[in-house]
């Protein structure tokens, strides 16, 4: 894995840091997949501008899905480049028209902000208003070089998609593919479902692989990341397995989520804030109860 900001490609930049990923597409057109946490827009800005000349020639922002630290920074991008188009799913877009969605995205945000030590008035989170709907399937080109191909891959959220550029080989999955931490364990993110996660990554499988951009920790080439997705979907089911064998043995969900907080943060290998991080492990335990129907918790 390479977590320092860098070139990829002649046209795929890597800006942002380790903990805030975002990736530069550049050709006739340009894209930025993704767009972090609120204090990561000054960064975003000025890369854009380093790789761009001005960062209003950004065409597109991308998002893989609607949660606070893959959309925060858009609302300040959308504000210094009023031209820029933001593309997401149409349950992304409907999860952005619902003030309780779009206040627990403040709330996160500002809890980063507090973490970072970062005061500014400008980085504010005010809404996103989404221009077009990406659909499975569909492509878009950025010129002679560059074609993004759109794969609808729920499971982490019900809004996930995954972008392929299939002449560089590159896919950007944000979280559809679980994260992968410092200490070189993925950990699954099957937050909405585990069998669309698990049927999001078979699809994805199906692609050419030679550069993955990952959704938090940097960027993966050649035969790690060709191998990344089956690693990842191994330890997507052995997550799986630990959750039932949990809930057999404690008979309660959140003696469950406080039984494998204890394992995996203690490890002090999450770079996520904890209040997210035992939202999202709750989520998946009542995923895991849901889609296997476990009896006494349906």
């Amino acid at each position: 894995m390479i977590s320092e900001p860098q070139k990829i490609t002649e046209h795929i930049f890597y800006i942002g840091n380790h903990y805030f990923p975002a990736y530069l597409i550049r050709d006739e057109k340009s894209a930025l997949i993704d767009a972090g946490s609120t204090v990561m827009g000054p960064i975003y800005l000025k890369a854009l501008n380093e790789h761009l000349g001005d960062s209003n020639n950004l065409t597109y922002i991308l998002l893989t899905h609607s949660h606070y630290d893959h959309c925060g920074a858009v609302p300040y991008l959308k504000r210094k480049i009023p031209g820029v188009k933001i593309g997401a799913s149409l349950v992304a877009s409907q999860v952005f028209k619902k003030e309780k969605a779009l206040e627990l995205i403040r709330s996160f945000n500002k809890e980063v902000e507090k973490i970072a030590g970062i005061k500014r008035d400008d980085i504010y989170f005010d809404g996103i208003e989404v221009d077009f709907i990406v659909e499975d399937g569909k492509r878009i080109s950025l010129g002679k070089n560059i074609e993004i191909e759109f794969i609808a891959t729920p499971g982490h959220t019900r809004c996930s998609v995954s972008y392929y550029l299939p002449k560089q080989k590159a896919i950007f999955f944000g979280e559809a593919g679980g994260v992968l931490e410092p200490d070189g364990k993925i950990r699954a993110q099957f937050l909405s479902s585990y069998n669309q996660y698990i049927n999001s990554m078979k699809k994805l499988l199906e692609k050419e692989i030679e550069i993955i951009g990952l959704a938090h920790g940097g960027f993966l080439k050649r035969e790690e990341a060709r191998n990344y997705l089956k690693e990842s979907l191994g330890q997507a089911q052995l997550f799986k397995d630990k959750i039932v064998s949990y809930l057999n043995k404690y008979k309660d969900i959140e003696k469950v989520v406080e039984k494998i907080s204890e394992e995996e943060y203690t490890r002090g290998a999450i770079i996520q804030p904890k209040k997210p991080y035992l939202l999202n492990l709750r989520a998946m335990v009542n995923a895991v109860i849901k889609d296997l129907k476990i009896k006494d918790f349906s």
